[in-house]
């Protein structure tokens, strides 16, 4: 009974964070993000369930800087970090690496697990959508985090993509240096 009740305290929390982020881009509470220390932090939340299935993170961050809002980018980050470990299998790798490139700074999340299978890719950021289920049984979660993710990327005036080269799975985001609709604002 336990279970089942943090199993739907989860699955709320989930729908208001899916719901506000709905009105993400009315939301935005920019200011100057160090991203290698959020990823830093993120990844450390990360580390006991990272250990538990004995995952090894790598982090190959440069020192850049973004205007973001803190919390929706540290939500992005979270969700798809929490993603790699739940379908990377015992002992695999996760890499996260952030640079800058023309204007803007990326984000890679890189697992080891078995990848999004083609008939997924499309699907794969859409509310409620859960992958096929693991080797290791079903899969758990509400099929949100990914669609957060999007809407919170979005608002930022970026792009989240899956990457389909190679094994695993591999997400990019892509967000500008500064917001467009920041960069309005000082125009007027």
């Amino acid at each position: 009974m336990r279970d089942n009740s943090v199993k739907l305290q989860r699955l709320i929390e989930d729908l208001l964070d899916y719901q506000r982020a709905l009105h993400a881009p009315a939301s935005l509470e920019v200011s100057t993000v160090q991203l290698d220390t959020l990823v830093r932090e993120v990844a450390d939340a990360h580390r006991l369930a990272a250990l538990a299935k004995a995952q090894r993170v790598d982090l190959d961050l440069a020192p850049v800087t973004v205007d973001a809002d803190l919390e929706k980018l540290r939500s992005i980050i979270d969700n798809l970090l929490g993603n790699a470990i739940k379908f990377t299998p015992a002992a695999g790798t996760i890499s996260i690496v952030t640079r800058e490139a023309q204007g803007a700074v990326i984000i890679e999340v890189i697992d080891s697990g078995p990848g999004v299978p083609p008939v997924e890719r499309e699907a794969v950021f859409d509310s409620f959508f859960r992958g096929r289920a693991k080797a290791g049984g079903r899969v758990e979660g509400s099929g949100l985090g990914l669609a957060i993710a999007r809407e919170y990327v979005e608002a930022h005036g970026g792009r989240i993509a899956l990457v389909a080269e190679g094994p695993g799975g591999h997400f990019r985001v892509t967000l500008p240096k500064r917001p467009a609709l920041l960069v309005m604002a000082e125009a007027a």
